[in-house]
């Protein structure tokens, strides 16, 4: 059970690793079976299992892709993360080709967590504007986390 802000913070860092490297079976153990992402992306669901399909389509995308938290701050039940996700677009991601590019995402992701210490909400806000200026394709945040 997730009880300090450490844990609280932790447990948002894992969710991020487990997005991009981890086992997505541990998604089952950070997100409440109420989990709504609030900023899914168009044609995932917004429940656990549309987080686990969005994971899968960013890793086939960009797999080399990575998370660097660069602050953290919770509120009661509320974690907040500042983020930058870097790695190289290899595969198709939403109907775009793979360009070679390299990928950075500077982005927020606000959790909100239950009583049990999981991930009940989750609401990603990241910098795509300035990837797809760059003429980049955009594996959109996670996730976020």
């Amino acid at each position: 059970m997730v009880r300090t802000d450490s844990d609280k913070i932790r447990l948002i860092e894992d969710h991020c690793r487990s997005f991009w490297e981890g086992d997505l079976q541990d998604f089952d153990r950070q997100l409440s079976s109420a989990f709504v992402d609030t900023s899914a992306a168009p044609g995932f669901g917004a429940g656990v299992d549309g987080a686990k399909a969005w994971a899968r389509a960013c890793r086939s995308a960009s797999p080399d892709m990575r998370v660097m938290v660069t602050a953290a701050l919770v509120a009661g039940d509320v974690v907040v993360v500042s983020a930058t996700w870097s790695g190289t677009h290899t595969g198709q991601f939403l109907g775009r080709p793979p360009t070679g590019a390299r990928i950075a995402i500077d982005g927020i992701v606000v959790c909100q967590l239950d009583q049990q210490g999981r991930i009940v909400r989750r609401t990603g806000f990241g910098d795509f504007g300035a990837v797809l200026a760059a003429g980049q394709s955009s594996p959109v945040l996670e996730g976020r986390a």
